[in-house]
C-alpha cells in the first residue's frame, strides 16, 4: 500500500485519479451522533464519551495509558447494495500531542487497529469495563507529525456487510508518543472528526480500480480548505 494511504499531509494534496467507473465511495461521518470514547487508565472508572478528544498512548510505568474506541453505523445504501468492498479505511486526524507540557519525546508513534468483539456505548465505557478486542488488522508506524492517519479496515467492513456484528474499531498505540485525535463531539470541520471511507468493487462492466488509495485521497482532497491544526493536549480534558 502506498505511503499516501497511511499518513497524508493535510495541505498540498494531489489527486492521483478518480473513482473507478461503476464503483461507489461512501464517506461515513456521523458527527455528534457517532459513538466514540477514549478510556483513561489513571482514572479507570471515568467515562469520557462526551469529550472532544480521543487518545492513543501507552504509559504502563505511570499508569496514564489511553485507548480509543469508535463505531460507525453503515449507511443503508451500502448495506443493501450487492457490491463487495474494494477497500475501507478508518481516518483519524492526529491534531494534538503532549509537547505543550514539556514532553520532548521524539519516538515515532504507531496505531494498531483491532475489531471490537463486544457491545459497548460511549456513555458507560470506562477503562475498567473495556470490551474485548481481536487481533491487529492493520498497523500504521512511523507517525512523527500531525495530520490524517488512515488505517485499513477492509476485512472488518466486509464481514459486517456479510452479517457479522458491528461493534466498531479499537485503536491502540504501543509507543510512548501521545497521539491525540478529534472525537465526534469536537467543534471542528467534519473532515477532522473520525471518518469511515468505503469504496465498493464496480459491478459487471465497470472498470478496475486504478489505485488502492483513491477513496482516501478523494476524501482528503475535499478538505483542501481546512487548515492544519496545531492544537495541544489539554491537561484538564482527562
Amino acid at each position: 500500500m502506498t505511503p499516501l494511504s497511511r499518513l497524508v499531509p493535510w495541505l498540498g494534496l494531489v489527486i492521483l485519479g478518480a473513482s473507478s467507473a461503476g464503483a461507489a465511495t461512501f464517506v461515513v461521518q456521523p458527527g455528534f451522533d457517532g459513538e466514540d470514547t477514549a478510556p483513561y487508565s489513571f482514572l479507570p472508572a471515568l467515562s469520557r464519551g462526551t469529550r472532544e478528544t480521543l487518545y492513543a498512548f501507552n504509559d504502563p510505568e505511570d499508569g496514564h495509558s489511553f485507548e480509543t474506541f469508535v463505531r460507525f453505523d453503515l449507511p443503508l445504501p451500502l448495506i443493501e447494495g450487492d457490491e463487495p468492498v474494494a477497500q475501507a479505511f478508518l481516518a483519524l486526524f492526529y491534531g494534538f500531542d503532549f509537547t505543550e507540557f514539556g514532553d520532548a519525546n521524539e519516538v515515532p508513534g504507531t496505531i494498531e487497529c483491532r475489531e471490537v468483539l463486544e457491545a459497548w456505548n460511549e456513555t458507560d465505557l470506562t477503562w475498567i469495563n473495556r470490551p474485548a478486542v481481536g487481533d491487529v488488522v492493520d498497523r500504521v508506524e512511523g507517525i512523527d507529525e500531525l495530520g490524517a492517519v488512515l488505517c485499513d479496515v477492509t476485512p472488518l467492513v466486509s464481514r459486517w456487510l456479510d452479517g457479522e456484528a458491528n461493534h466498531g474499531i479499537a485503536v491502540t498505540n504501543p509507543t510512548a508518543r501521545l497521539l491525540g485525535f478529534y472525537s465526534f463531539e469536537a467543534n471542528v470541520e467534519d473532515a477532522l472528526r473520525p471518518t469511515l471511507l468505503v469504496e465498493t468493487v464496480p459491478g459487471p462492466g465497470g472498470a478496475a480500480a486504478t489505485s488502492s488509495a483513491l477513496g482516501a485521497v478523494w476524501w482528503l482532497a475535499r478538505c483542501a480548505a481546512c487548515r492544519k491544526r496545531q492544537h495541544r493536549w489539554q491537561r484538564g480534558d482527562r
